[in-house]
């Protein structure tokens, strides 16, 4: 499994074990590992015979299925499933969760008043504590999920009868291969689909327009990289979830690099922001990719922002290929860079940022923080000098 998705889960179950507390005094029933798992659903029967009224990561199986429901609560008009999302939003995906979850628990002979989603409210700004009832939101979805059952016993038949195949069953590829998520038999499956011809780099980049740009760019352009994060729950006050936070940056100049990483007590844009005030003496013009727009938002006046992400045709094969994200690997795979003799070990954004949070200023973790912004510098300037040869 990709360590990025690792890192989703992660962050998930932090945020499920915030979103407990919005019905506090529970018993938990998480099983530490696999074999503990018929244990599990052994104890929380148990649980609910005895009536106990909050029960955490609570276990169920029936017709084959087994399932772990983030809450269950006991209220007068008897029992209510609650599944927590660490998202801002509500997907088609978790509906269809959320009515697996459902026709589980009352397969066991469970009866639910109803099933909620529980996911976060972008639009909450942190004051002085966490506020539960306002950073989460609750939407009850148990129409939603009735509707989706007949869909979700036909789907487990369907899933049975393939798991009984001699062979993987004959399905076509196409975009369900990585809907939610990446499957994992890609690999399997689209070995011996036929790769459609690329365009031209040029076809694909706005060559003139980056042209006309260049023949007006200073000699002493430096290269950039902010290091930004996103954390799920507001950490600083006046901030809200998800909020883009730079914690530190990369610089580039006159082919050396350097990075300055600020500590995470309070918030570290503030602390960027200070010391971007006294831009590099000497320094007019900052080339980027994918930040143009925060980076003229914290730079002083004066000081311009080239984003070679901007000169990327919106109809191209490259552009497609960074819609979701841009981390190192896939940069230098798209435009043909030449690979790190030695690759950075944290690759994109999201892993620097969860060893930020959870390791910094712990020793190795500032200086692999360093290595990545480097090795991202790199590749920026690697860009920039391929643009200038389309």
């Amino acid at each position: 499994m990709p360590k990025e998705r690792l890192i989703v889960f992660q962050r998930g179950h932090k945020v499920g074990e915030l979103a407990q507390e919005l019905f506090p005094g529970g018993v938990n029933m998480s099983p530490g590992h696999p074999a503990a798992f018929r244990k599990a659903l052994v104890n929380t029967q148990e649980k609910i015979k005895e009536g106990f009224p909050v029960i955490y990561e609570a276990a169920f199986q029936h017709d084959q299925v087994m399932i772990f429901l983030d809450i269950l609560v006991h209220t007068g008009s008897g029992w209510h499933a609650y599944e927590v999302k660490s998202s801002g939003g509500i997907s088609d995906t978790y509906l269809l969760d959320a009515a697996l979850q459902y026709h589980v628990i009352t397969g066991t002979g469970i009866k639910l008043s109803g099933i909620s989603l529980v996911h976060i409210n972008k639009e909450y700004v942190l004051g002085d504590e966490v506020d539960l009832k306002g950073l989460f939101k609750i939407i009850d979805v148990t129409e939603e999920a009735l509707s989706r059952r007949k869909y979700v016993t036909e789907q487990i038949i369907r899933e049975k009868e393939a798991l009984g195949l001699e062979h993987s069953p004959k399905i076509d590829v196409g975009p369900h291969c990585r809907e939610p998520y990446d499957c994992d038999f890609l690999g399997h499956c689209w070995k011996n689909v036929p790769v459609p011809p690329e365009k031209e780099p040029k076809d694909q980049i706005n060559a003139e327009a980056f042209r006309k740009v260049f023949s007006d760019l200073p000699k002493d352009a430096a290269f950039v990289k902010l290091l930004p994060m996103r954390a799920a729950i507001p950490m600083y006050r006046g901030t809200h979830p998800y909020q883009e936070i730079a914690y530190g940056y990369g610089l580039m100049i006159n082919g050396k690099t350097s990075a300055r990483i600020f500590g995470n007590d309070s918030n570290p844009e503030e602390q960027l922001k200070t010391e971007l005030k006294s831009a590099p003496e000497g320094i007019s013009t900052l080339i980027c990719f994918g930040q143009g727009h925060k980076l003229r938002n914290l730079m002083p006046g004066g000081v311009d922002v080239l984003d070679l992400r901007d000169h990327i045709l919106k109809d191209s094969s490259f552009y497609t290929s960074l819609k979701d994200k841009s981390d190192l690997e896939r940069l230098k795979i798209i435009f043909g860079l030449e690979k790190d003799k030695k690759l950075s070990e944290y690759v994109s954004d999201a892993i620097a940022e969860h060893y930020y949070l959870k390791d910094f200023p712990d020793e190795g973790v500032e200086e692999k923080i360093e290595e990545y912004a480097s090795s991202y510098l790199q590749t920026i300037h690697d860009l920039y000098s391929y643009l200038r040869s389309i």
